[in-house]
C-alpha cells in the first residue's frame, strides 16, 4: 500500500474513514489557509487566541471540480464529519448575508500527517541550512510574521499571537511521533484515535472481533466469498465502532451500497464497493434512508392492530385480516364481532362443514343478480337462510 496521499498517511486516512476526497479538501483547507483565506480570531473556554478560516463553500467547488461534488449540501456534509470525528474546530458567525463557519485543524488532524516524510524533509532543511541555502518559510514563521497576503487578521499588541494550525510536518513528528503509533489492521481498528472515547477493555476487544466476523459474513452474503481482502472485516468494524453504528445494520448497509454501485455499472465493481464503504457522505445518505424509512414505518403504525377476533398482530386496520378473514371495519360493531369470534372458535371438523354451507350460501345470493338483491323481500329471505346456517351450528346466541 502506498503511504502516503497528498502529505496525509494513508493508513491514517483509512482509520478515520476518510477517502481521497476528503484528503483533497483538507489538504485544500490547509494551503488555502496559509494564503488568502479570511481569518477571524476566536477565544477557547481558557481564553486563548486562536485563528479560524472561512471556508466558502463555493470557493471549494470552483477551485476542486475534480472531486465531482456539485452541491454545497455535499462539501458541508464532509466538513461536518471532520468536525464530528475531531480532526476540525467550527466557529459559527451570524452576519446580514447569512450564517459563515469558520474552521481550523485540530491535533487530532496532525497524526493524519506523514510523519516519514516529515522528518525526511527536515533533514533536507537541516541540510540545507549548513550549506547556507534560506530555509523555506514554514506555518510557524508565518504565525510571527506579516502576512504576505495581505489578510485581515488582527489580534491585540499585549496579546500571545494566536496559535495557527500546523503545517510543519517535521515539528508535528517530533511532538506527536510517539503518541500515535503505526500498526496492523487490528491496532488499526483499537488505536488512540478510537480508544480516546472507547477505553481498550476485553469487553471492547471482543465486541471489536464479534463485529469483524459478522462484517465479514454480510459482505460474503451480498457480494460473495473473497469480494475484499483480508483485512476488510477489521477495518470495516473499526469504521463502524468510530462512527457509532450496529452491526444489526452491516447487511442492510453492504445492499445499500450494492445497489449504488450497480447504478454505477464501474469495470471492477466490488473495487467501488469498498471504497464507498468507508465514505462518510455514503453513510450519511445511508442514515437518511434509514430514518426515512422508520419514519414511514410509525406513520404506517396507526394502520395496523391486533385482530380482535384471532389476535394475529399488525393487520390493516381498513383490511380483512389474513388469518381469520374478519372484516376489521366492522370491529366496533359487537354484535359481528360476537359472530366471527364464535366461529373461530369452532371445533376444526365444525368449522369446516360450517365453511362448506356458508360458501353455498354465498354462491346462491351471488347468482341472484342486483336486480333481486335490491328487493327488501329478498334480502329478509337471506338474512333468515343466513341465521339458520348459524343456529345450526351454534354460532347465533
Amino acid at each position: 500500500m502506498r503511504f502516503s496521499v497528498f502529505a496525509y498517511s494513508q493508513e491514517k486516512l483509512l482509520e478515520y474513514g476518510l477517502d481521497v476526497t476528503d484528503a483533497l479538501i483538507l489538504d485544500w483547507f490547509a494551503n488555502f489557509f496559509i494564503g488568502k483565506m479570511e481569518k477571524r480570531i476566536f477565544k477557547d473556554s481558557t481564553d486563548n487566541a486562536k485563528i479560524f478560516g472561512w471556508v466558502k463553500i463555493s470557493k471549494i467547488m470552483e477551485d476542486l471540480p475534480v472531486i465531482g461534488i456539485t452541491s454545497e449540501k455535499g462539501i458541508r456534509r464532509r466538513f461536518d464529519a471532520f468536525v464530528e470525528k475531531g480532526l476540525m474546530q467550527r466557529e459559527t458567525v451570524i452576519t446580514q448575508g447569512g450564517k459563515r463557519s469558520y474552521y481550523r485543524t485540530t491535533e487530532a488532524y496532525d497524526t493524519l500527517l506523514n510523519t516519514k516524510a516529515a522528518e525526511r524533509q527536515e533533514s533536507k532543511k537541516e541540510d540545507s541550512d549548513r550549506n547556507g541555502k534560506i530555509p523555506q518559510r514554514n506555518s510557524t514563521t508565518f504565525a510571527t510574521k506579516e502576512n504576505p497576503q495581505g489578510t485581515k487578521t488582527t489580534y491585540a499588541e499585549s496579546e500571545k499571537p494566536p496559535e495557527i494550525p500546523h503545517r510543519n510536518y517535521a515539528t508535528f513528528a517530533e511532538r506527536n511521533g510517539n503518541t500515535y503509533a503505526q500498526g496492523n489492521s487490528s491496532s488499526y481498528a483499537l488505536n488512540d484515535s478510537l480508544t480516546s472515547d472507547y477505553p481498550v477493555t476485553d469487553s471492547l476487544k471482543n465486541e471489536f472481533r464479534n463485529s469483524a466476523a459478522d462484517l465479514k459474513a454480510a459482505s460474503e452474503k451480498v457480494f460473495g466469498k473473497n469480494a475484499f481482502d483480508e483485512s476488510f472485516p477489521e477495518k470495516a468494524a473499526a469504521f463502524f465502532l468510530q462512527n457509532k453504528i450496529k452491526t444489526e445494520s452491516a447487511e442492510n448497509y453492504l445492499e445499500f451500497i450494492r445497489k449504488r454501485v450497480a447504478e454505477k455499472k464501474p469495470a471492477n465493481p466490488r473495487g467501488l464497493a469498498y471504497r464507498l464503504f468507508f465514505q462518510n457522505d455514503i453513510l450519511q445518505e445511508f442514515r437518511n434512508c434509514q430514518t426515512e424509512l422508520s419514519e414511514k414505518a410509525a406513520e404506517n403504525e396507526k394502520y395496523f392492530c391486533v385482530c380482535p377476533v384471532c389476535g394475529k398482530e399488525k393487520v390493516n386496520i381498513y383490511a380483512s385480516c389474513p388469518e381469520c378473514g374478519f372484516d376489521m371495519t366492522s370491529a366496533n360493531d359487537e354484535e359481528k364481532l360476537g359472530i366471527a369470534r364464535r366461529i373461530w372458535n369452532l371445533p376444526a371438523e365444525k368449522k369446516r362443514l360450517f365453511k362448506i354451507d356458508e360458501e353455498n350460501f354465498i354462491r346462491r345470493k351471488i347468482s341472484l343478480g342486483f336486480a333481486r338483491l335490491a328487493d327488501k323481500d329478498t334480502r329478509e329471505q337471506l338474512k333468515t337462510e343466513m341465521s339458520e346456517i348459524y343456529r345450526k351450528y351454534g354460532i347465533e346466541a
